[in-house]
Order: structure tokens, then C-alpha cells, then sequence
């Protein structure tokens, strides 16, 4: 899971429009979960002003028109963007907005590539140093005094 406030020991991955002069859209800009391929599923949510999740897209139960993030256009933000497995993902988003002028307007598909792997948990790190406690413990134990 990448967190959207910033930790150093992770990529701090942002959503932005701020190329964008807000008076030329009318509205918010969509971005919009096209595809994804990879070894499990993958979410977006944001977190409410009463601590509740709020998702915006994901895979879990396929792709509608319902998986898209609205960012105002010269903003930026950050979301939680979360994989289920470890492994390489290909997600495809694709971007649209009603501009004052030039009317609809909608990118092509970008795809972007995560490479997602696993993160020891607590339990796993205190396990393995506890093992490797014992070890050393049992090596240092069968030494003979010379």
C-alpha cells in the first residue's frame, strides 16, 4: 500500500492537474480506471473528514464507469493506492474533462507499471530475529573453551 501522506520509506505518489487553469473547464477532471493486469486487484480510496474509507476505483469487482477519482483542475492530491499481491501490475488510466472552449476532451489511455513486493510484517521481523537469536545463542553455546 502506498499512504497518502508522505512516509520516506515509500514512493509518495500524487494526482495532479496543476498544468491545468482551472477557469478554462468547466467541472472536474476524471481520471478514469480503464484496465488492469496483474496477480491480484487494486484500489484508490481517500479517507473522510470523519476517518472513514472512501474508494474510488478499483478492480475487486471489475471496471465500471463508477472506478474514477474527480481532481479539480490546477490541484493535486494524494489517495491510498493499494495491490492485494505481490508482483507486477499494469494499470491503464484515462483522463477527461469538459473544457470552455474545445468541449469534451479525453487523453489517450496511459498505462502505468508497478512492480509490488511484499513487505515483512512485525510478526515476521521479530520471528526472524528472535530465530536468529536462538541460533547464535545454540552456536555460541556448543563453542569449546580452548
Amino acid at each position: 500500500m502506498l499512504p497518502s501522506s508522505q512516509n520516506e520509506q515509500l514512493p509518495y505518489l500524487g494526482f495532479g492537474t496543476e498544468e491545468l487553469t482551472a477557469a478554462d473547464w468547466s467541472g472536474n477532471i476524471s481520471l478514469s480506471l480503464k484496465a488492469i493486469s496483474g496477480p491480484g486487484t487494486f484500489s484508490v480510496w481517500g479517507v473522510s473528514g470523519f476517518g472513514a474509507p472512501e474508494l474510488k476505483m478499483s478492480s475487486v469487482d471489475g471496471i465500471s464507469a463508477n472506478d474514477r477519482l474527480l481532481l479539480v483542475p490546477g490541484s493535486h492530491g494524494h489517495f491510498n493506492v493499494g495491490f492485494s499481491a505481490p508482483g507486477d501490475y499494469l494499470v491503464t488510466l484515462e483522463a477527461s474533462g469538459n473544457h470552455l472552449i474545445d468541449g469534451l476532451r479525453t487523453s489517450d489511455p496511459a498505462t502505468y507499471r508497478f512492480q509490488v513486493i511484499p513487505e515483512p510484517s512485525t510478526w515476521a521481523l521479530a520471528l526472524t530475529g528472535t530465530g536468529a537469536g536462538l541460533l547464535w545463542m545454540r552456536h555460541r553455546g556448543q563453542r569449546r573453551p580452548q
